[in-house]
C-alpha cells in the first residue's frame, strides 16, 4: 500500500486524485471517469493513480520589475511636478485676471459716478430750459395779448395850468384810457361827454363843472393820478379835463397811454 507524501514548502508537493479514465488493475474492468473504486472489484483506486502538483516556489523581483517601478516612480514625480507649475501659473494667472477686474470695476464705479453727475447736471439743465420755457410761453401770451389789444402812449409832455384853469384830452374810440400822472399842486380830472364839454367850456362861473348837466365822472382833487377809464371802447364822444381850482399855477407830468380793446357794443354817452 502507497503512504501519501508529505507536503513541504521546499519540497514538490504531491496528491492523489480520482482517475479521469482506464481500466481497473485487479479486474481489467473499464472504469468510469472520476471513479474512486472500481465498480466490479470494488478495488481502491485512489492510491494508483497520483498526480504530482510542484510547489512553485516565491522568487524575489527581477531587477527589470525593479527598474520598471523606478520608472514609473520618476513619471509619476515628473507629472506630480509639471502639474504642481501649471497650477501655479494658473494661479498666477487668475491673481492677474482678479486684478484686472478689480481695476475695471474701479474704473466702471469711477465712472459711474461720473455719468451720475452729468446725468444730475443734465436733469439741472433741462429744469433750467423748463423754466425758460415757461418763461418765454408767458411772455409769448402777454406778446400776443399786447399785439391783440396794443398799448400806444399818447401824452408825456408836461405842462402848466394856471390857477381856475384846465387841459384837455380827447379819449379816442374802441381804447382804454389809462390815466397816469403827478403834479406840483392838486388837479381835478373829469370826464365829459362831448356834449356836456361845451357847458363846462362856456360856463362862466366857479367851479365851472357847476354848469355840466346829466352824469359825469370826476375824481380828486390830487397831485398823483392813476386811472383807467372804459366807457370809450365802444364810444368816441368823451374828453378828459384836467382842472386846476387852486390859486397858484400847478404843473402836471403826464405818462397817459391807451390800450386797443374795442368793445362789441356801444357804451358809455354812445348807447
Amino acid at each position: 500500500m502507497l503512504k501519501r507524501p508529505i507536503k513541504s514548502a521546499d519540497l514538490m508537493s504531491q496528491e492523489v486524485s480520482a482517475p479521469t479514465a482506464g481500466f481497473c488493475p485487479s479486474c481489467g474492468t473499464k472504469l468510469q471517469s472520476g471513479a474512486m473504486f472500481c465498480s466490479n472489484c470494488g478495488f481502491n483506486l485512489r492510491g494508483v493513480f497520483q498526480a504530482v502538483t510542484p510547489s512553485v516556489p516565491s522568487l524575489p523581483p527581477s531587477r527589470s520589475v525593479v527598474q520598471v517601478s523606478k520608472a514609473v516612480l520618476a513619471i509619476l514625480l515628473v507629472t506630480i511636478a509639471v502639474l504642481g507649475v501649471a497650477a501655479t501659473l494658473e494661479y498666477g494667472i487668475n491673481l492677474q485676471q482678479s486684478a484686472s477686474l478689480q481695476n475695471q470695476n474701479r474704473d466702471l464705479s469711477a465712472n459711474l459716478v461720473n455719468d451720475q453727475s452729468n446725468i444730475n447736471s443734465l436733469r439741472n439743465q433741462i429744469s433750467s430750459l423748463e423754466s425758460q420755457v415757461s418763461s418765454l410761453t408767458a411772455q409769448m401770451a402777454t406778446l400776443n395779448a399786447q399785439s391783440a389789444h396794443p398799448t400806444v402812449t399818447i401824452w408825456t409832455v408836461s405842462s402848466t395850468i394856471s390857477p381856475g384853469s384846465w387841459g384837455a384830452m380827447t379819449i379816442p374810440d374802441t381804447f382804454d384810457y389809462h390815466d397816469t400822472w403827478t403834479s406840483s399842486g392838486t388837479i381835478t380830472v373829469y370826464y365829459l361827454s362831448v356834449n356836456q364839454f361845451p357847458q363846462f367850456y362856456s360856463c362862466s362861473s366857479s367851479p365851472r363843472i357847476g354848469c355840466v348837466t346829466g352824469t359825469y365822472y370826476d375824481w380828486g382833487p390830487t397831485t398823483t393820478g392813476s386811472d383807467m377809464f372804459t366807457l370809450g371802447e365802444g364810444c368816441g364822444g368823451y374828453i378828459t379835463v384836467y382842472y386846476n381850482g387852486g390859486t397858484t399855477s400847478v404843473a402836471i407830468y403826464p405818462n397817459v397811454s391807451v390800450t386797443y380793446n374795442p368793445a362789441s357794443t356801444a357804451t358809455g354817452a354812445c348807447v
